[in-house]
């Protein structure tokens, strides 16, 4: 075997195992981290739509139809996340 076989075999390995974790890095991120984000981000939403119609939710007239609507559309939106 000689030295130019040696740096072909080495320069394949180096390009596969690259190939390699660049692939299972973005299964990785694709499975479990951009879930996760987006749930995070669909809390926010919530939490931000809670605290700025505040007033018109807790008067003794209840929700608006508005607020009322984007209430269900976020806690809706929140529910389809976590079931997939």
């Amino acid at each position: 075997m000689g030295d130019l076989f040696n740096i072909d075999l080495t320069a394949a390995l180096t390009i596969v195992g690259g190939v390699v974790v660049y692939v299972s890095g973005e299964l990785l991120s694709k499975s479990f981290i951009e879930p996760v984000y987006e749930s995070h981000k669909t809390i926010g939403q919530i939490r931000f739509n809670r605290s700025y119609h505040a007033a018109t939710i807790r008067t003794p007239n209840g929700e608006s139809k508005e607020v009322s609507d984007k209430a269900r559309e976020a806690r809706t939106e929140q529910r389809v996340r976590l079931d997939r």
